[in-house]
């Protein structure tokens, strides 16, 4: 149970209400408290939750293609130039791609506006 001071300082900075005080979810043995959680607030965390796995998952698959991308091309480069070589084009191609794949999953999951939607 939260003391009182920490309610009127959580209603001072506006974390929440005094009328709203905060209430600790009790869940039932078998039931997951944690769905309820992002569906309870206001503020419509649930879809930006629903947007972060989106996000995550083709961050995921970019990733795999841009590690098999590199791979492939590391490998054609120790056959022809040696290991040593292979070794500097694997490692910049895979961190390269570390950013293009956050670049293109941050681009593909990015919210419609208003315009895009209504054409």
């Amino acid at each position: 149970m939260q003391s009182r001071s920490i309610r009127n300082f959580s209603a001072w900075i506006g974390l929440v209400h005094e009328r709203e005080a905060v209430r600790p979810v009790v869940a039932a043995p078998g039931d997951v408290a944690w769905p309820e959680l992002c569906y309870r607030k206001r503020r419509g965390d649930a879809y930006f939750v629903e947007g972060i796995v989106t996000l995550i998952v083709y961050y995921v698959v970019f990733m795999i293609v841009g590690d098999f991308a590199a791979y492939f091309l590391g490998l054609f480069t120790e056959y022809e130039w040696g290991s040593q070589v292979s070794l500097i084009v694997f490692l910049a191609l895979y961190f390269l791609f570390l950013w293009v794949s956050w670049v293109l999953a941050v681009r593909v999951t990015k919210p419609k506006t208003a315009e895009q939607q209504s054409s």
